[in-house]
Order: structure tokens, then sequence, then C-alpha cells
């Protein structure tokens, strides 16, 4: 159980992580937060992302820091699709 992989996008904002195998109802999900450090940190969960197919499970991520209207997560899926996501509205 526990975290799996994660990133976070260039601002600190937004905070992507996915959970290991042990924890069956997050597995193959990458949940999606934002986080705030002013004056303290918190979290807030925005949402989950599913891949593509039945079963397709995350195998990398990471957020593109050059993509102007907002944090973009891009995604290698098991299922052998490579997939971008922007996070406009997140």
């Amino acid at each position: 159980q526990g975290v799996d992989k994660i990133a976070w996008d260039a601002s600190g904002e937004r905070l992507a992580l996915s959970c290991k195998r042990g924890n069956e109802m997050y597995h193959g999900l990458i949940a999606v937060y934002d986080i705030r450090r002013t004056p303290l940190i918190s979290k807030s969960l925005i949402g989950f992302i599913k891949g593509p197919g039945e079963s397709s499970k995350p195998l990398a991520f990471s957020f593109q820091n050059k993509f102007k209207q907002g944090p973009l997560l891009s995604v290698c899926w098991s299922s052998g699709w490579c997939c971008s996501y922007p996070l406009l509205n997140w």
C-alpha cells in the first residue's frame, strides 16, 4: 500500500500520484490534488484520471512545464497509450 508514483507541476500547485497495488479501490487511477501554501500547506483532491482500456495502469507520468494554458499531465499507460490531460479548469 501507499504511493507508487508522484509528480509536481512547475508551480507547485498541482500534485499527481498513483497508489501501489495493495489498494484495489484506487489502483490504476491517478489522483490529482490542488496544493496551497499560504499561510499553511493544505491539499484538496481535485479528481481522478482513469486510463484508456479496462485495466490500464499508469507506468509513468509527468507535468509539462511549457504548456502556457495551465497544468498539462502526460501519462504512459500499461495499455500502450500515451495521453496528455490539460487541467485547465481544475
